[in-house]
């Protein structure tokens, strides 16, 4: 068998990975896809006119593999229509939000506490990342909370958290494991308790220089949780 050919892409990363996080200004239009995932497609749940806040779920559907969409800012719907996406190369609904400058946050979720994890039922867990619309990053936006549904017949005994970030200029997930790292920490045990508690290996690279000290600082108590930077 021929093997494929291929080259090594060397990382260009050095003036990204050394920019902070930074938070862009809110639109004064804010145009929401309706269907940012893989699965069933979502309808509007809000009408032309109704005032939404930040956070407020304003699509969705009933069906298991889907994930809902919020509204990104606080205003009144002004249209719902189609916007051609880039990515689908064709028109997609989307829901047009009118800002109001007021940035009102929905409070129909709100955070689970360090105490409460412990009590939290998995299937509550699952229900809430399903309803906070979290879907994977990878291309496919799948859903994350299938993923986290595995058959009750496989025991799940490691999980793997790729901090690796492979693409040659990119920095944002590097960005985060500096600055979020303590998130990074509350998501991992969340995972950890939906899946029966696994083992745990922290994946990385050692040429992510300010990242590796922070998740071994942060990561460094934790129970069966290992940092490997390669």
């Amino acid at each position: 068998m021929n093997k494929m050919p291929y080259e090594h892409i060397k990382e260009v990363k050095e003036q990204a990975r050394k920019s902070p996080i930074e938070i862009f200004t809110d639109p004064q239009t804010a145009i929401v896809v309706i269907n940012q995932h893989s699965g069933k497609p979502n309808s509007p749940i809000v009408s032309v006119g109704d005032v939404v806040t930040i956070g407020q779920k304003i699509a969705d559907s009933k069906e298991r593999i889907s994930s809902p969409v919020h509204s990104p800012i606080s205003g009144k719907v002004v249209n719902i229509g189609s916007i051609y996406s880039h990515c689908a190369e064709a028109p997609v609904d989307a829901i047009f939000i009118e800002n109001d400058g007021k940035k009102t946050k929905d409070k129909t979720l709100t955070p689970i506490s360090e105490a409460e994890l412990e009590g939290t039922k998995v299937d509550a867990l699952l229900k809430r990342i399903r309803e906070a619309g979290i879907i994977g990053l990878g291309g496919a936006g799948f859903p994350t909370n299938i993923k986290l549904s595995p058959p009750a017949e496989f025991k799940i005994k490691k999980l793997v958290v790729n901090a690796t970030e492979g693409e040659p200029y990119d920095t944002a997930d590097e960005r985060l494991l500096i600055e979020r790292t303590e998130n990074l920490l509350k998501g991992v045990r969340v995972i950890k308790k939906i899946l029966g508690n696994p083992t745990v290996t922290i994946a990385t690279k050692v040429s992510k220089a300010e990242a590796v000290p922070k998740l071994q600082e942060v990561f460094g108590k934790e129970p069966d949780t290992t940092v490997v930077a390669g």
